[in-house]
């Protein structure tokens, strides 16, 4: 008869896979390539995942898959670590190597749990549970209480637990300890290690702090490989240290809303102020000049500047005003109405709508 751990097991190996579905899917869209049906592939690896694993022997044999995936998992928190950004197809096939694996192990663990034929129903209702609420995680709870796609790393952290025997620590005294020191360590590396850079006036050869804390937490992990439970609070870890530090993830400066990830950032060249929803440029102003000196310049770059197509689209609606009815009203809906503000003239009323309210 399944026990109450039974269920919550089974609820747990499957929310994490779903969960990480969309958690990457988001990830891919925002801070890799924005694309039309992106979510497709994801979505079909996941479907397929069912057929390699969900089966009496698993098309990858399991001893191989759990290296591959402690692999996977270690190079995609290292590659989420870095401040610099590689080619969309490397940090693509990075994140589908991680979450493809991740997902292989989740279902293998979740079928060889399975209980006897006559509680298979009640399997299956719990499994549908599960996914349904990683699912719900990822999609409407993480846009309201993670400022940036922090649910990427924390469910690629969160996959060590679905390894087989990861989550035995709470039943011996001395891995719960072993768990308790990791963690102490990992928090020590994460807030002494910046300040011990400083006072050395270091950048570990061109490394930031988080590729640093990951790269050690990640020999750990490898280390560990006995011992699933202390690989997860590893994993753990470096995910803290994605998420604390500078980090590809955490890059400081956003809001976010279920529409996605907005950033006001300062451009390359130093002298813009630009406005990013993902990886997509979506307005810039100038601040400074060659020499760094403050500048007043109200005029919209980017596709909204004073011969852009909005602007002459703009401008001939303007002359259809009749002259009894000067100055005009105008309605803007959509992304970049606060930039169109420029094109205004004194007098006009304008009214902007926006469905998202982080634009307002």
């Amino acid at each position: 008869v399944p026990t109450a751990g039974d269920r919550m097991s089974w609820v747990g190996l499957a929310a994490v896979p779903a969960g990480l579905l969309t958690a990457f899917t988001t990830h891919v869209s925002t801070d890799v390539a924005s694309a039309p049906l992106v979510w497709v592939v994801p979505l079909s690896l996941y479907l397929l995942t069912f057929v390699i694993v969900f089966r009496e022997r698993a098309l990858i044999p399991v001893r191989l898959l759990l290296v591959l995936h402690l692999a996977a998992v270690i190079v995609a928190l290292l590659q989420l670590a870095q401040t610099w950004y590689d080619t969309w197809y490397l940090s693509s096939m990075i994140g589908t190597g991680a979450f493809l694996l991740t997902a292989l192990v989740a279902h293998r663990t979740l079928y060889e749990a399975r209980p006897a034929a006559e509680h298979l129903t009640e399997f299956y209702l719990w499994m549908s549970a599960g996914g349904a609420l990683g699912g719900l995680f990822a999609a409407l709870i993480a846009p309201k209480i993670f400022p940036e796609v922090f649910e990427y790393p924390l469910l690629l952290a969160l996959g060590m637990a679905c390894r087989p025997g990861a989550m035995t620590l709470l039943k011996g005294r001395g891995e719960a300890l072993w768990v308790w020191a990791i963690g102490m360590a990992g928090l020590a590396l994460i807030f002494f290690l910046p300040i011990v850079a400083g006072w050395l006036k270091t950048d570990f050869s061109g490394w930031d702090s988080a590729p640093v804390v990951v790269a050690i937490l990640a020999a750990a992990m490898v280390a560990f490989w006995k011992f699933p439970a202390r690989q997860l609070a590893s994993a753990l870890m470096m995910c803290a240290a994605i998420m604390l530090l500078p980090s590809n993830v955490h890059r400081g400066g956003a809001t976010r809303s279920y529409f996605g990830v907005y950033r006001v950032v300062r451009s390359i060249d130093g002298e813009y102020n630009v406005l990013k929803h993902g990886t997509t440029l979506h307005g810039a102003q100038r601040m400074w000049d060659q020499e760094g000196k403050p500048v007043v310049d109200f005029a919209p770059k980017t596709y909204y500047h004073p011969k852009s197509p909005m602007a002459t689209a703009i401008a001939v609606a303007r002359s259809f005003i009749p002259e009894s009815q000067r100055p005009g009203r105008f309605g803007v809906v959509g992304l970049g109405a606060g930039t169109l503000a420029c094109l205004s003239k004194p007098g006009e009323a304008w009214r902007w709508c926006y469905l998202d309210d982080q634009l307002g």
